[in-house]
């Protein structure tokens, strides 16, 4: 911060610095509070609806066409996803504020399952390929937290249907060919052939269960798996062992009764195109009308950052959020931009991955600093782990923060912004 007298210094930032913590705020946390502004997230099941909202229509396409391997990094993620799965999500994709709007729906609606869920889904104005997907909420978690991704992804398939069709089938020969997708008791793999095109059908081995597979998109399509593991003392391979077999593992199997219909939302990768019913899904044309709630306002809800808990490459710092940094220190350079880290989780794995982004975002603040920009960290993952409740009372679950641990992190902010306005 920059000025000749004391007061000026300290009285002009503030605007300025309260606007870029709004930022970096939603970058750097995985839960937050808000009212939303301008509209409110669908209704709870039994609350009463108001009149229909405006339709929203999908959002305008930028860029005509894509380049195949772009393609095949911004499917990588979801193409070993079952083949229905896939064409929900694509589908949904095509309106981001619907995504969240249902993310932020099914946080407030966790104790419904199977065709209850389907039912109160509907009620609450949400369309075939996000009701399908509120079966699986980490699918709609991830959705959510990578909204950018999210939103890249419907303006692909927008565009250009096929292309992003072709790109999963390659993606999959891919994985194939390595020895990472195979028939498993939790999924079934098929080559076949569709208007004289080789393909790879990926389906539930049971169709009333589905399971999601976990993977690195880094990984899976160019590793062969490890070698089989050595037999235990009983002469067999442990189911855990089992599962995790050729660099794809299974989580719980949903079981989603007669809330899926495989006539919605389902790619017909022959045709080059996903089908609802008979017709082929058309995006621009596909209006979202929200039903929202009078004086709703979910507990907690997503505002689309990024989430270390998901497939991708965390051990470096999004470019969006080195970008981010750049273009708020270029167009304020009196301002004082406050960058967080996120705050640890409770599982060992995830923290790994949580702790080598932490330790980017350090680097990268301290590179922008070193380049003369007004840029400073704030510890918030040691403020979590130092604190002696952590294990216990920090987190609503393994991942995000609840009332006690929002506490401490505003707490952490404010210590911090005192310290650097002194």
């Amino acid at each position: 911060m920059h000025g000749t007298s004391a007061a000026p210094e300290r009285r002009t930032p503030v605007p300025k610095l309260a606007l870029a913590l709004a930022w970096a705020l939603l970058l750097a946390g995985c839960g937050s509070k808000e009212a939303p502004s301008t509209a409110a997230a669908p209704p709870t099941e039994g609350t009463p609806a108001a009149a229909p909202a405006p339709a929203v229509p999908a959002p305008a396409v930028t860029q005509a066409s894509w380049a195949p391997d772009e393609l095949e990094k911004l499917v990588a993620p979801i193409a070993l996803y079952p083949d229905q799965l896939v064409g929900q999500i694509l589908t949904a994709s095509v309106n981001s504020q619907e995504v969240l709007d249902g993310g932020n729906w099914l946080l407030q609606n966790k104790s419904l399952k199977g065709d209850t869920l389907d039912a109160a889904a509907q009620k609450a104005g949400l369309g075939p390929a996000m009701r399908a997907l509120v079966q699986f909420p980490d699918v709609v978690d991830m959705m959510c937290q990578q909204l950018d991704w999210t939103r890249q992804l419907g303006a692909a398939f927008t565009s250009d249907q096929k292309g992003v069709l072709d790109a999963v089938q390659r993606l999959r020969a891919q994985a194939a060919q390595v020895g990472n997708l195979k028939s498993t008791p939790q999924q079934r793999v098929e080559t076949k052939t569709e208007n004289q095109k080789t393909i790879i059908e990926v389906k539930p081995a049971d169709p009333q269960i589905v399971y999601v597979p976990q993977y690195n998109p880094q990984v899976v399509y160019t590793t062969p798996p490890p070698p089989p593991p050595p037999a235990s003392s009983a002469g067999t391979v442990s189911t855990e062992t089992a599962v995790l077999g050729g660099l794809l593992a299974f989580g719980v199997g949903i079981a989603v009764g007669n809330a899926i219909h495989d006539d919605d939302c389902y790619p017909h990768w022959g045709a080059g195109a996903v089908y609802v019913g008979p017709r082929p899904f058309y995006p621009p044309a596909y209006v979202y009308r929200p039903v929202y709630g009078p004086g709703f306002h979910p507990a907690s809800g997503y505002n689309g950052y990024r989430n270390t808990n998901v497939n991708g490459n965390v051990n470096n710092p999004p470019d969006d959020l080195r970008n981010l940094i750049n273009q708020i220190t270029n167009d304020a350079p009196d301002a004082l931009l406050v960058v967080a880290q996120i705050v640890p989780t409770r599982t060992a794995g995830t923290n790994t991955r949580v702790q080598a982004y932490n330790t980017s975002v350090a680097n990268l603040v301290r590179d922008s600093a070193a380049a003369g920009r007004h840029v400073a960290l704030v510890d918030m993952f040691s403020a979590f782990v130092n604190n002696p409740n952590f294990a216990t009372a920090l987190l609503n679950d393994n991942l995000h923060p609840n009332d006690t641990g929002y506490v401490i992190m505003a707490q952490t902010w404010y210590a911090a912004i005192e310290g650097l306005l002194r």
